[in-house]
């Protein structure tokens, strides 16, 4: 019995350091996705914009450097240990969402292409649902 719970034991440690280690991927860029309001009316860059903001912060983002047709949004977590920005682009016919900036998600370029922790990816994508979601309320 005790064989078993030592292999068990290493069997956790094993993974939690799988999951910690894990191979950066390119980064996805949501260039130009396409606005479509639930209602079937047109929307401001302003209306857009805020879709996003409410998005991002119901997610806790935190936003930044907010301009007539974008911001910055920052998310931070494990303490503030790892962080990712990407600046939010808007107008009446699409929003963008790209890398600005990271911190502790082994960001580089390899064969000139950006690559990332995949929890980058993930929370972007995540934002970017929130935001669709948002707009089809609209």
């Amino acid at each position: 019995m005790k064989q078993l719970k030592v292999f068990f034991l290493s069997l956790l440690l094993l993974a939690s350091g799988a999951a910690q280690a894990r191979t950066p991927v390119p980064v996805i860029e949501h260039q130009a996705v396409p606005v479509t309001a639930g209602s079937g009316k047109s929307l401001s860059a302003e209306e857009v914009c805020q879709a996003a903001r409410s998005a991002a912060v119901s997610r806790n983002w935190s936003i930044s450097h907010q301009k007539e047709a974008g911001m910055t949004a920052a998310y931070s977590w494990n303490g503030n240990k790892h962080t990712i920005m990407v600046n939010i682009t808007c107008s009446p016919e699409s929003y963008s969402l790209t890398y600005r900036d990271s911190i502790n998600m082994k960001y580089r370029m390899v064969e000139g292409v950006p690559n990332i922790h995949p929890h980058y990816n993930r929370f972007v994508g995540e934002l970017k649902q929130a935001i669709q979601n948002n707009l089809q309320n609209l």
